[in-house]
């Protein structure tokens, strides 16, 4: 079964530190993690943008939230449909 998982990342800069959302599934059926594209400033445009991609389960939000939290939130099947729109993907590619 996948897991859903929400991460915090910490962004600095020579001016100021942040903290940053993204998501990953870990799955049985792949050798490697699927991850989202970019960083979200916030959890809840991180978790939209996972709903945008699969998601459907609900996340247990902690009351203390900081640069290295991480939720996980088993899920079910459905993240079959993203591995097969990244294997669809790859076999349009043209080929050189």
């Amino acid at each position: 079964m996948p897991t859903w998982c929400f991460k915090a990342a910490e962004r600095r800069t020579r001016e100021s530190s942040t903290h940053q959302w993204y998501w990953q599934i870990d799955t049985q059926h792949t050798l490697i993690a699927i991850t989202s594209t970019r960083l979200f400033p916030t959890l809840a445009e991180c978790i939209a943008d996972a709903r945008d991609n699969g998601f459907r389960g609900e996340v247990e939000i902690p009351q203390n939230l900081h640069s290295d939290s991480v939720i996980n939130c088993e899920e079910g099947d459905y993240v079959h449909a993203i591995v097969q729109q990244s294997v669809r993907g790859r076999a349009n590619r043209p080929t050189a």
